[in-house]
């Protein structure tokens, strides 16, 4: 009962081509450093980052290709990592929500009371 478990080896053109795609693209990211876009300069280097990202997944790892765990394992790590980036943009949004009116709390942007001790010492 032996199982045919073949591995597909693409040719050697699709890897020059990702190559020649990943260059243009790097060279892309550098120029569009160099120009003042505003606030668009960070979602616009992100989105070339995740091409790519894409490509060296898709191609030079074999995931294009890939039918079961590869892409399983990738989906999960996206998930996993989309959670985190969640979970630390709710905390970074909430800091300084505390409420002030509870005794003994404040908020980091409220004044702090500040209690001296008595010296009381004799």
């Amino acid at each position: 009962m032996s199982r045919d478990n073949h591995h597909f080896i693409p040719p050697l053109k699709c890897y020059f081509g990702t190559f020649l795609a990943l260059l243009v693209l790097t060279i892309v990211t550098v120029a569009v450093a160099q120009v003042d876009l505003g606030f668009l300069n960070i979602p616009i280097a992100l989105a070339i980052a995740v091409v790519k990202a894409s490509l060296v997944l898709g191609f030079f790892m074999g995931l294009r290709w890939d039918n079961g765990a590869g892409r399983l394992f990738f989906v999960s790590g996206i998930v996993v990592m989309l959670i985190f980036i969640v979970f630390t943009m709710t905390d970074i949004t909430s800091r300084g929500a505390i409420d002030v009116r509870e005794e003994g709390y404040h908020s980091i942007d409220s004044p702090v009371r500040v209690i001296k001790a008595s010296s009381s010492h004799h």
